[in-house]
């Protein structure tokens, strides 16, 4: 406080004085003794203010570099929370492809084992087809076979009716034959008695 109190009177004593004259002539004992008074006049306070600008650059510093410490560790921790991050998604992305592959694998062999059950059905339905045509075949000739004898049977036995028809009715006509004959020979033994 008195400090203050004594570089206000000076900045008193110093406005209330009369404006320095121009110098004539600058020379260096001039310089030297300017500067050795304003030493005098200002060098305490000059010396303060040197003295509170250092402290607060040391203080500014100070903060700076805890500020950057701050950030460094911040940025480190956050460095590493983004490391762990793109591990994980890493991780991740692995096992989805890891389990996409199995999938596919799996898809792929549960298709070449359907593939090869439908391509046994198909073999064994032929074979049942083949099988089934043969068996058709067969019946179609064994029946072919058995209407074939049956209507040569058939014919065998028409054929003999036939013929018996037919000399019945040899016979039965040979009668009419001798009947008519007989009727022919009573029409003209009929004329010749008339006759």
């Amino acid at each position: 406080m008195s400090k203050e109190k004594a570089s206000q009177n000076s900045e008193a004593k110093i406005a209330e004085a009369p404006p320095p004259a121009p110098p004539v002539v600058a020379d260096e004992a001039t310089a030297g003794s300017i500067d050795r008074i304003r030493d005098i006049l200002f060098g305490e306070q000059a010396r303060d203010y040197d003295r509170r600008l250092s402290m607060l650059e040391g203080r500014l510093l100070k903060e700076l570099a805890a500020q950057q410490e701050d950030t460094r560790r911040r940025f480190d921790a956050f460095e590493t929370y983004v490391r762990t991050e793109i591990d994980a998604i890493n991780n991740r992305l692995r096992v989805a492809g890891e389990q996409r592959e199995e999938l596919g694998e799996d898809l792929n062999r549960k298709l070449l084992e359907t593939g090869r059950g439908l391509e046994k059905r198909v073999t064994q339905l032929d074979d049942h087809t083949a099988q089934a045509h043969r068996d058709l075949r067969q019946q179609i000739l064994d029946q072919s076979k058995a209407l074939s004898e049956e209507i040569r049977l058939k014919y065998t036995e028409l054929a003999g009716a036939l013929a018996r028809e037919a000399q019945g009715l040899r016979s039965e006509k040979t009668d009419r034959s001798a009947l008519a004959s007989f009727f022919s020979e009573i029409a003209q033994r009929l004329d010749q008695e008339r006759g």
